[in-house]
């Protein structure tokens, strides 16, 4: 597990595969696997609901996908 990605932490930590946190956030799985590669940052408001999806604070998300 990659935990400088917080995304890829907090997924597998509730055990999601990316195809279901993408429905979950209304999102296509490429979506999400491009966040997590690196390759594209999510919307802020995506950023909100993986915080509190995850339990973490906005700045923990801000800081390391920005």
């Amino acid at each position: 597990m990659d935990h400088n990605n917080p995304i890829i932490a907090g997924r597998k930590n509730l055990n999601l595969k990316q195809t279901e946190l993408a429905k979950m956030l209304g999102v296509t799985k490429q979506s999400v696997n491009s966040w997590e590669k690196g390759k594209t940052k999510p919307k802020y408001m995506h950023i909100i609901k993986l915080a509190k999806l995850f339990g973490v604070s906005i700045e923990c998300l801000l800081d390391k996908v920005s």
